[in-house]
């Protein structure tokens, strides 16, 4: 369709006999392809009798490839300002690019303001991580080339960096950080690495074959985050009546079970396999969620109370 509109907008004036044997198809694709660019991308095609072929009955600016609806911009307008928060990363400029020439193939009588889009929905997001890009573009190259990357990384409870070298499988955002999870060469086993945490980050020539069977949703289908675990755990948590219209708004986790209660409270079930990452979330929510199960998260939570209880414990009401 791309050739059959050059050659109508350049006045070729070819038709259905030209082309298709331009194209070495037979005529019948041709005329469906000029049907669709008619009657569905709405380009003004019309056959001169006298001349024997093709052309536009009117002046067309472009040639539109995409079709959408005001519903279809609008997500797509809110999809780009949930991207601006990786402004620093290699990924916005072709996402801005892409966006405008999205844009740039709409019909003419389809107009937007992108001031009123900006002025009447927003997204924020806060905690976004500090990713360089330098070691963003790295990354994403070594998953996207099948290339083990090599980079010296310090853990979260670690003061030193150690040598790390991994195949890399998977690049993802959680919660605005990024993480990219492949197997730890010396250690044989798949590891989940924090970008902030990578540095002196190069590329391999070495080249492997990424499983078949790796799966992201898989690996971390039973945490609560990115964080994983070898047993799986059953969390029961009880909120108050306040603290649960908030969460019965929002789905915490897809193995998430509510139990309601007399008083307007709940009972939140979860099923995870690891508590390091929904303890923090559970102290987040101060005296209004009590921990019912497991017992050693009870106590954890507890303790941890507790333990902040202490540093303010000068403070009069």
């Amino acid at each position: 369709m791309l050739f059959i509109d050059a050659q109508i907008r350049n006045e070729k004036l070819p038709n259905a006999f030209t082309l298709a044997r331009h194209l070495e198809v037979s005529r019948k694709p041709i005329v469906r392809d000029l049907d669709f660019m008619r009657h569905r991308l709405g380009l003004p095609i019309k056959f001169n009798p006298v001349k024997n072929g093709y052309e536009y009955s009117r002046e067309t600016v472009h040639f539109p490839l995409l079709k959408v609806t005001a519903n279809e911009l609008l997500a797509l307008c809110i999809s780009r300002q949930a991207l601006e928060q990786f402004r620093d990363t290699p990924l916005i400029v072709p996402l801005r690019n892409a966006f405008e020439k999205i844009a740039g193939q709409l019909r003419d009588d389809f107009t937007i303001s992108w001031d009123d889009l900006q002025f009447n929905f927003s997204l924020k997001k806060t905690g976004a991580a500090f990713v360089t890009a330098e070691i963003f573009d790295l990354t994403s190259r070594a998953v996207l080339e099948r290339r083990e990357l090599e980079f010296e990384y310090k853990k979260l409870s670690s003061r030193v960096y150690e040598k790390r070298v991994i195949q890399p499988y998977h690049l993802a955002c959680i919660e605005g950080q990024w993480y990219i999870f492949g197997l730890d060469i010396d250690r044989q086993k798949i590891r989940t690495f924090v970008l902030t945490r990578i540095r002196s980050a190069s590329l391999t020539c070495k080249r492997f074959r990424r499983p078949q069977d790796f799966s992201i949703q898989e690996l971390l289908k039973n945490s609560f985050g990115v964080v994983e675990g070898s047993k799986l755990l059953h969390i029961r948590l009880r909120f108050g009546s306040f603290a649960a219209v908030m969460i019965r708004e929002r789905r915490w986790h897809h193995s998430q079970q509510i139990e309601e209660m007399p008083n307007g409270g709940l009972v939140l079930n979860l099923r995870l396999d690891s508590l390091l990452e929904v303890e923090p979330w559970i102290l987040s929510w101060g005296p209004r969620v009590e921990v019912l199960a497991p017992e050693e998260l009870r106590w954890s939570v507890a303790k941890a109370h507790y333990d902040a209880s202490l540093r303010y414990k000068k403070i009069r009401r």
